[in-house]
Order: structure tokens, then sequence, then C-alpha cells
């Protein structure tokens, strides 16, 4: 048996300004190598095994986790 769980890991508030073409997020995400972006961009899938790349997962997410607080900070 085959089975997907779907988590809301990154749920991001973003400035009202904010578009897909500027977000640092969306950026980056071009450049890491553990996701990739479905084609509506907001569901991200594994390219790797998670066992056998699980530090670069928690890596990439936490990158992702303190590029949004950025954000977030820079429009207060």
């Amino acid at each position: 048996m085959h089975k997907i769980f779907n988590l809301q890991i990154i749920n991001a508030d973003c400035p009202e300004e904010m578009t897909d073409k500027d977000c640092p997020v969306q950026q980056y995400l071009k450049q890491q190598n553990v996701f990739r972006t479905t084609i509506n961009e907001t569901l991200l899938e594994p390219v790797k095994p998670y066992a056998d790349a699980r530090e670069e997962y928690i890596s990439a997410l936490d990158i992702i986790h303190k590029i949004c607080a950025n954000c977030r900070n820079k429009s207060k």
C-alpha cells in the first residue's frame, strides 16, 4: 500500500504588496534541491526519499521559515 499524507507546514501571512514573482521563498524554492512545486506552486512535493535526506528537508524548511519571519519583520 502507498499512502500520502499532506501536512500544512508553512502558512505565511505575506505583506499585501507581495506577489509570487517577488516572494523570497519562491526564489529559494527555485534554488534548493529537495522540493519541487506543483503546477499551481502551492504544494511542495519531495524530490528525494525522506528517510535518505531527512536533514536536507529539515534544513530547507528551517530556511523557509526564517525567510518568512524576515519578510514579516520587514513589513512591520
